[in-house]
């Protein structure tokens, strides 16, 4: 009888530790993936407010590079306006700040 009583009770706990083993896993698994979800998570954030900080800082060179643009093209304008031994003096003045100004 005692025989009897023990294998069953062997088999109950194998049974048990099984089930428990399993759930441990299962709970291991969810876990990994919470943690995971996390992670992409935070690196998208970081991703996005890296991606808006380059795309405002490109809208700002743009803006410039375009203003600055026109500014040159009116400054050349105006060295090409100046004619004759005159203006000798002001086109220098004015061929260096169009060198100055102009990129590269």
């Amino acid at each position: 009888m005692h025989a009897l009583v023990y294998f069953q009770l062997r088999g109950l706990w194998k049974m048990c530790k099984l089930k428990i083993e399993r759930f441990s896993q299962q709970l291991r698994r969810q876990q990994e993936e919470r943690e995971r979800r996390r992670q992409l998570i935070d690196y998208d954030q970081v991703r996005h407010q890296a991606l808006t900080s380059l795309s405002g800082n490109w809208r700002t060179r743009v803006r410039r590079l375009t203003c600055s643009g026109a500014q040159l093209k009116v400054m050349e304008a105006n060295l090409a306006a100046m004619r004759g031994f005159w203006n000798y003096f002001r086109r220098r003045r004015l061929n260096e700040e169009v060198l100055k100004s102009a990129p590269g």
